[in-house]
């Protein structure tokens, strides 16, 4: 996935810091989104679209200030990973309707 990444950028220079980046964030990207989604797949899915994210906004990525760095990229994750956890939630909801079943609830008491 990193080479199509980098095939979408012209720059040499960008190409370098965007792999660095990829290399030294990703993992931690990966335990925000997993924190919140608690699903391997979905975690990994908000990575590859943070990371996709990173590539429009390069320009705002710092390396030189790591903690900057590693903060502004940790939003990232954790916004998408909301993101994904409310469409997933809202189709749960819009999918299950409690009007098509019927209940029956036995007395305990005969």
């Amino acid at each position: 996935m990193l080479a199509l990444y980098l095939s979408m950028i012209d720059d040499p220079d960008d190409q370098s810091k965007f792999e660095r980046l990829h290399e030294k964030y990703r993992q931690m990207m990966y335990f925000v989104a997993y924190r919140i989604l608690q699903n391997n797949e979905d975690a990994e899915d908000v990575v590859q679209m943070a990371f996709i994210r990173v590539l429009n906004h390069l320009d705002d990525v710092d390396e030189e200030d790591e903690q900057k760095t590693k903060s502004y990229l940790s939003i990232i994750a954790q916004n998408l990973a909301y993101d994904v956890y409310r469409k997933k939630k809202r189709d749960w909801t819009q999918s299950f309707s409690f009007d098509e079943y019927e209940l029956y609830i036995e007395d305990p008491n005969g």
